[in-house]
């Protein structure tokens, strides 16, 4: 498991380094937010559980072109709680994602803006730490697996028309496998990115 991690930090650290050297093809940034997330399999429904987000990313795009690739590697936490707080459920993960981004507008442009950017992308979530506070006690758990795998959907609205400076991103995951026997990850974002060279 350690080497996993370690081969995933250098690739990510790589393709920063492929951005400061191929700037005309690679620009690299910052995201941070937070999540809302719900456990799909337990008692609790509702997306109560309001969590952070923060990592960075490199994008590779070419001009003319409406696709883009992202990669990214950020901090997450998901988890599950009751209306009331007295159960929560914290999940730290850190994520490693890919998104594959498409601007409609090269085609659709009487409908979508050129602002207005759509993606899709797997989510491969290494877990950090996970408790449960029920209560007002807190204990360390072991309820969810190491790896969780999800698919992705989001929508990006550029902040500025003409340069690539920041984007608000939403975006919604859902685990492919089960974290256990039953339970699903169910988990919203809500992120600002913001572009380290432009």
């Amino acid at each position: 498991m350690e080497q996993l991690r370690v081969r995933l930090i250098s690739a990510i650290v790589l393709c920063c380094f492929f951005s400061a050297t191929y700037s005309q093809s690679f620009i690299g940034g910052l995201a941070g937010g937070f999540t809302t997330s719900q456990v799909d399999g337990d008692e609790h429904s509702g997306f109560h559980r309001i969590g952070a987000y923060g990592g960075m990313f490199v994008t590779r795009y070419k001009d003319n072109n409406p696709f883009t690739h992202t990669f990214e590697l950020a901090f997450s936490q998901k988890g599950a709680a009751s209306t009331n707080h007295s159960f929560k459920t914290t999940i730290g993960y850190i994520d490693v994602n890919y998104t594959l981004q498409i601007f409609p507008h090269f085609w659709f442009h009487t409908i979508f803006p050129k602002k207005i950017s759509l993606g899709i992308g797997p989510i491969m979530s290494v877990k950090a730490y996970e408790n449960i506070l029920l209560n007002d006690i807190k204990n360390t758990c072991n309820d969810f697996n190491k790896i969780d795998l999800q698919v992705s959907g989001n929508v990006n609205y550029r902040m500025f028309f003409d340069k690539q400076i920041a984007d608000l991103e939403a975006k919604i995951s859902y685990s492919v496998l089960p974290n256990n026997s039953r339970y699903y990850n169910f988990t919203l974002y809500f992120l600002l990115r913001y572009y380290l060279s432009h």
